[in-house]
This record gives structure tokens, sequence and C-alpha cells, in this order.
């Protein structure tokens, strides 16, 4: 019974030495926190984390809602939907970069968590680098015409630049808003690919590729051969490309959807793949092309 009731006094001043920290913690300007209530302590802390999630959404996009109204102001309603979507990217940065505490047990479990304003600033940070990084490769992929690569680089820069709280801010070594100049590059490479039926012998069409006159190093794209979608990436090489259609089908026009995306490849970035997915980004429009028998057209 002596050491029952040490031990309840033990967890009893523990708890109050918890509870005070926790008054600290929310009172401290510092901190960003939440708190949360469940039957377990997994259900609190989930709870907590959605509410320490969005009092970061909130905290950091207060900073630039001037901004984002501007860039989304012709698209009526859009700003409202990323505002939405954005509390989502943060959620895998409270996950790896909290401290929790767990302030109450028994039926109703209650957990505190927070993260400093100073670590929340180098996660965006180190974000910034990493943007600027992707965005250096894909510039040196287009000029040695692996569009497939720029592609990438490019949209994965934009991904990760859409998920900083004041995006409209982090500008090239050249000057450049990136973001605007992402998208316009982006599109430029679109713009510059020239697609051609070489030849067309039974269901085989091979196709040519040029970028600016120049044969296209590598490109990936899903086709549509008549009949589905096919499943698996083609990629062209060399300014060229096999691609096998139905059984039957003619061939006169042949529509290519290049990829730009590359989200398996993006698991290798566990931060870059959680932000893909939470932001909801619409399909680029010029990555749809139709190609008909000596000429290329744009959807």
């Amino acid at each position: 019974m002596r050491d029952l009731l040490i031990s309840l006094m033990c967890l009893s001043f523990s708890m109050v030495a918890y509870s005070q920290d926790w008054e600290q913690v929310k009172a401290d300007d510092s901190c960003i926190w939440g708190e949360g209530y469940g039957p377990s302590v997994d259900e609190a802390d989930r709870q907590a984390l959605s509410v320490l999630v969005s009092r970061i959404a909130v905290s950091v996009v207060n900073d630039y809602r001037q901004v984002e109204e501007q860039v989304s102001s012709s698209k009526g309603n859009e700003y409202y939907s990323r505002m939405s979507n954005r509390s989502s990217a943060y959620s895998n940065v409270t996950l790896s970069n909290t401290h929790r505490i767990v302030l109450r047990q028994g039926r109703r479990v209650s957990v505190g968590r927070w993260i400093r304003r100073e670590d929340l600033e180098k996660i965006f940070g180190d974000r910034k680098e990493r943007i600027l990084e992707y965005e250096g490769q894909a510039v040196e992929s287009e000029r040695a015409g692996h569009l497939g690569d720029a592609l990438r680089y490019h949209y994965w820069a934009y991904v990760l630049l859409r998920s900083l709280p004041r995006p409209s801010e982090l500008r090239s070594k050249d000057g450049e808003m990136l973001l605007n100049s992402i998208p316009d590059r982006m599109n430029d490479i679109f713009d510059g690919i020239k697609v051609n039926v070489d030849s067309h012998v039974r269901d085989e069409v091979r196709l040519k590729f040029d970028f600016k006159g120049r044969p296209v190093g590598n490109l990936d794209f899903h086709y549509f051969d008549g009949a589905q979608w096919s499943p698996v990436m083609v990629s062209a090489s060399s300014g060229s490309a096999s691609v096998e259609m139905a059984r039957g089908a003619l061939a006169e026009y042949i529509q290519l959807r290049v990829e730009y995306a590359y989200c398996g490849d993006s698991l290798m970035d566990g931060e870059l793949y959680d932000t893909m997915s939470a932001l909801d980004l619409k399909p680029i429009r010029k990555s749809f092309i139709v190609v008909r028998a000596g000429s290329c057209v744009k959807q």
C-alpha cells in the first residue's frame, strides 16, 4: 500500500510539472501548439496534430494572403481551395519536427503538440534551397535537350514552391519570380515539342520528336492506342519512339500525354511526395498533344 501511494504521489507531481510546462508553452509566442483529446493516447495525439497543423497553416498563410489573392483572383474561388489544401502540405512537417507531451491519462486522454517558430523557419529555409537546386537542374537539363528531366525538376520545384508561406518572394539567380517563371518555362517546353509520324507499319507507329530544331534527348509519355491509354510509360530517346496501336486502329490521330510529375520517383523525397499529394494542382493542359500523319496538333 505504501509503495502504491508513493507511486501515485510521484505520478501526481509529474502531471503537475507537465501541466506547468504546457502552460509555459502555450504562453510562449515563439511556439505554435495544439491540444487534442481522445479515449487513447494515439487518438488524442492525432487530434493534437490536426489542431497544430491548422494553426501552422493559419500562422504562415496570414503573411501572404494578399499576394495569394492577386495570383488567383482571375479564377474565382480557386484561392479558397488552395488555402484548405495548403494546411495538408504542412502535416509531414509537424509529424517529424514537433514535441509531444501527454497531459492527462484515463478515460479522456489529453495530449499536447508544439513546434518552435524558428524550427519551422529552418524547415522552410531548407525547402527553399531544394527548390533552387531542382530549378537549376531543370535549366541544365533543358539545355542538354533532356526534356523529361527538365519537366520533372521544374514541376518538383513548383510543387515545393507552392507549399512555402510566401512563394512569390523566392526568386531565381537572375531575379525572376519563380512563381511565374516556372510555369512559363514548362509551357515553353511543351510549345517547343514537335511530334510527327515517321513511319506506320501494321500496328507499330514510329514517332519523331524535335525540340527547337534538335532531336529530343529524352521525354516520357503515355499514349492512347485507339482503345485505352497505355498503362506503361513510353520513353523517347535520340528523337524517336515507337508505340504499338490496338489491332485495327487507323492511327490517323495519336493522343499523347507527356509526363512531368513523376510521382513514383518523388517517393525518394518523402517531403516532396507528401506535399505533391496534399496540393490539388490541376493537370497542365499543354502536356496533352495530338499527333496526326505529318503534323502535330496541340490541344
